[in-house]
């Protein structure tokens, strides 16, 4: 399996090595380090295969992988995660990790974004993670991906023991809160922080949300095409 892989927190991260051991024995790894000053990317080592650092985005870091290092062998899938934190919700349209995967279904390659839904603070069970994601990769590896179709995984934050299941899920509601705290730096100089406050929806069934709620994992198909329907056919009646 030919495979473009990007993650944000390091090449000491364990996280990706699951989708290495998905993939082997062929496998071509991209990374992406930000803020290291580098210059091109660099190769190293990892299970013995090739990997790359940029320092540009989630969405470079996919581009250059397919379009540059994996030219001649252009890959059958692009997996970009493990990202530490969940993209639940409305959290996709912020998330640099979904918008990775979301470039390679730009580009025409099945896509995936994986996320380990860790509260703050706490010390993130990577190995059971990593397990997770072999085991969702080997459940849909025989899949069709639609066209302009990816997947959005949440990996609930617990023991391989306390895992519920794998589910289909669609995308939830996670609204941030409106609140804004002000205050003065030491320069004396204001400043608002934007409020962390949610107003969340886990008890809706079949939601992203309420299946990580229930240390379940959840899979949701992502499509690019946002258009809403419904008001698209009522602004041809109004607009002339």
């Amino acid at each position: 399996m030919k495979l473009v892989s990007r993650r944000d927190y390091g090449q000491e991260v364990q996280a990706p090595t699951a989708i290495l051991r998905f993939a082997l024995p062929r496998v071509s790894l991209l990374d992406r380090l930000r803020g290291r000053g580098l210059k091109g990317f660099e190769a190293g080592d990892l299970l013995g295969k090739t990997k790359y650092a940029i320092n540009g985005t989630p969405t470079d870091a996919v581009l250059l992988g397919v379009q540059q290092v994996m030219k001649d062998c252009r890959p059958d899938i692009v997996v970009s995660g493990i990202n530490r934190g969940g993209n639940l919700g409305e959290d996709v349209t912020y998330s640099g990790t979904v918008a990775a995967a979301m470039e390679g279904t730009l580009l025409g390659i099945p896509s995936l974004a994986f996320s380990l839904v860790t509260p703050d603070g706490a010390k993130s069970h990577w190995k059971e993670a990593e397990e997770s994601v072999i085991n969702v990769m080997n459940q849909i590896s025989s899949l069709k991906f639609p066209r302009g179709v990816l997947l959005n995984v949440n990996i609930p934050d617990c023991l391989a023991s306390e895992v519920t299941g794998i589910e289909s899920t669609r995308q939830g509601r996670r609204k941030i809160g409106c609140e804004l705290l002000e205050g003065k730096d030491p320069r004396g100089k204001t400043y608002y922080w934007i409020g962390a406050q949610r107003d969340e929806d886990r008890s809706r069934p079949g939601t992203d949300l309420e299946a990580v709620n229930r240390n379940a994992i959840s899979v949701t198909p992502l499509g690019l095409d946002l258009t809403h329907g419904p008001m698209l056919k009522a602004l041809k009646g109004t607009l002339s």
